[in-house]
């Protein structure tokens, strides 16, 4: 058996040999008639003797590639790249609807409503110190769009700087939020006038939003937490978190009460007629700083951080038709720069590791670079040089705290370069990243321990909070 499987065997290598050997022998038969055939075909076109008459056709001559124009080699692109093209269409199709979008927004009239006889009917409650520009800012321009304008005030300085605005519809709310009867008093005096006006030619006025906006640009203090008396953190946050908590808290029920009345604002809808007034609540705050938590700033952080968790437990308990708007700013052009600020406080960080250096003590630092030649590095040149090229002008601010006070944008509303970068930086970054970014080395905060038991027990007496 095996004999016979072995002789199959050599059979079939055998004979695959000689089918190769044929093969290869037939290979080079036709190559040598190729090459004849051609040598004859030669001759014969060659020879003079020979008629044009009986001699065969000549071959036609071979065709250079003619070059493809550029729409033709974009055409031959597009049908190799299908699902590329698509998504370059979609993404150039998108960004311009959207940049349309913006521009048409910003190009439309925004007015308040007006009675029938053209009397005004909006008011607006703008919390804010009457000494910061930006409050003057957006008062001045919700006036002139057609609102009332009231802004709380506290001391006769305040009144005074409100009453200097020159404008006739901007007038001061003076009481004391600290004292229950003198905002009891005032709430009722502000419901009387809006069911009731004497002097607007209209039969009821619309109490359209409550403004809180926080000091811009930041008035907070700084330095190092060792070094922050508690009488300065019971300053800063009895200021910036416990006061507009105190207006929002004196001023619900009549928003609340407004509301009823008032359709929920629809985030699509680019006009709202005039029988639909909206009411909302507004809170403005600093973005760039409080979002990347710098050294040296932590007052302003906890403050903002403060008030943004009170926004979002506030949005989770008012109803629908009150909606909160979070309007967080960035830096625009003739209040602050986010580089002007942040080369401060890098600068304020270099000062402090000098003088630590000098004075043997342990505090934080920060790594200097040499300056270039040839070209000023300092902070201040730096925030002078991108002043006037990378900061938003007020009429984004005013357009958008517009927007916000009649309900078409809500929610987060981020204004100003930087606002929305600064506050995506801060949440998706490590914090290690961001103070290497920034230069940071990390805090060292060994010193004195009895330096800093000495500051830290200048005042340990809590003001006493009286109940209503």
């Amino acid at each position: 058996m095996s004999s016979v499987t072995s002789i199959s065997e050599e059979l079939r290598r055998y004979s695959k040999g000689l089918g190769d050997v044929s093969n290869d022998f037939a290979d080079k038969i036709e190559r040598n008639f190729n090459d004849a055939a051609e040598t004859i075909r030669q001759n014969v076109y060659s020879a003079s003797w020979i008629p044009d008459s009986i001699k065969p056709a000549a071959p036609p001559p071979k065709r250079c590639p003619v070059p493809l124009n550029y729409l033709e080699r974009a055409g031959i692109w597009v049908d190799r790249n299908r699902a590329l093209t698509a998504a370059i269409i979609a993404f150039v199709g998108t960004s311009t609807v959207l940049v349309w979008r913006h521009k048409r927004l910003q190009r439309q009239k925004r007015r308040a409503k007006r009675a029938s006889n053209g009397a005004k009917t909006e008011l607006v409650v703008l919390a804010g110190s009457p000494h910061s520009p930006i409050t003057k800012s957006v008062a001045l321009d919700l006036e002139h769009r057609g609102f009332l304008v009231y802004i709380p005030v506290g001391s006769l300085e305040e009144e005074a700087a409100v009453n200097n605005l020159g404008a006739p519809e901007i007038n001061p709310l003076n009481f004391d939020i600290t004292s229950p009867e003198s905002t009891n008093q005032m709430l009722d005096q502000l419901i009387e006038f809006v069911h009731h006006p004497q002097r607007h030619g209209t039969k009821r006025l619309h109490f359209a939003s409550l403004i809180l906006l926080d000091a811009y640009p930041s008035t907070h203090p700084t330095g190092q937490i060792t070094n922050l008396s508690p009488s300065t953190w019971s300053d800063a946050l009895n200021t910036h978190v416990l006061y507009p908590i105190s207006l929002a808290h004196a001023f619900l029920p009549l928003l609340i009460s407004e509301s009823h009345s008032s359709p929920v604002p629809s985030a699509f809808s680019l006009t709202t007629g005039p029988n639909t007034p909206q009411t909302t609540l507004l809170v403005v705050t600093p973005s760039n700083l409080p979002s990347l938590h710098p050294p040296l700033h932590a007052p302003e952080s906890l403050t903002t951080t403060a008030l943004s968790s009170y926004i979002t437990t506030l949005r989770a308990e008012l109803p629908s038709s009150l909606p909160v708007t979070h309007v967080r700013l960035g830096s625009f052009t003739p209040l602050s720069t986010p580089y002007n600020r942040l080369n401060t406080a890098l600068a304020r960080l270099n000062r402090l590791r000098s003088s630590s250096d000098s004075s043997s003590a342990k505090s934080t630092s920060l790594p200097s670079s040499p300056p270039r030649r040839g070209r000023d590095t300092t902070p201040s040149s730096r925030a002078e040089s991108l002043a006037s090229t990378s900061n938003s002008s007020l009429r984004e601010l005013h357009n958008g705290i517009f927007d916000a006070l009649v309900g078409r944008r809500t929610g987060t509303v981020f204004l100003g370069r930087g606002a929305r970068t600064y506050a995506y930086v801060g949440y998706w970054m490590p914090s290690g990243l961001v103070g290497w970014i920034l230069g940071h080395r990390g805090p060292r905060l060994e010193g004195s321990r009895s330096e800093a038991l000495g500051k830290g027990s200048e005042s340990l007496e809590w003001e006493r909070v009286e109940g209503e």
